[in-house]
């Protein structure tokens, strides 16, 4: 299966991204400062509640170099073997959130992305006559 990005123009970076363990049946716009409203905790932590069920938040940065990207399916211009998607905004940081728990760093959307560092230094390059974690000259 195929992928297609289709930026829109321009894209825009935003700073108040969410990522709320929901589902919510649409799709849109909407006006979520009028209705989500947070507040800070103990040691950095937000306190929010959606439909009266409590959220205890976190603000997660994007690792140096890579960019998070709100993406939106296009339907149109694409076959059945190819997913389309137009990226709607960027985002260096966004705020995730638990249910009824303290976020952690065991969490999954943050244990997601150590993988980045892990990436990093699975695909670099080793350089000749560094010593390596074992004390063996590569």
């Amino acid at each position: 299966m195929e992928i297609c990005l289709k930026p829109d123009e321009p894209v825009t970076e935003d700073n108040n991204i969410n990522y709320i363990p929901c589902s919510i049946n649409f799709n849109g716009k909407a006006k979520v400062s009028s209705y989500f409203k947070e507040t800070a905790g103990t040691d950095g932590e937000k306190l929010a509640s959606f439909r009266g069920r409590p959220l205890h938040g976190s603000e997660v940065k994007i690792p140096e170099g890579y960019c998070g990207y709100v993406l939106k399916k296009q339907p149109e211009d694409c076959d059945s073997s190819t997913k389309c998607y137009s990226i709607e905004q960027s985002f260096k940081k966004f705020a995730y959130w638990n249910l009824d728990k303290k976020p952690t760093s065991n969490d999954a959307i943050v244990s997601a992305l150590d993988w980045f560092d892990i990436s990093d230094a699975l695909h670099s390059k080793i350089e000749p006559g560094l010593k390596n974690g074992n004390g063996v000259e590569s």
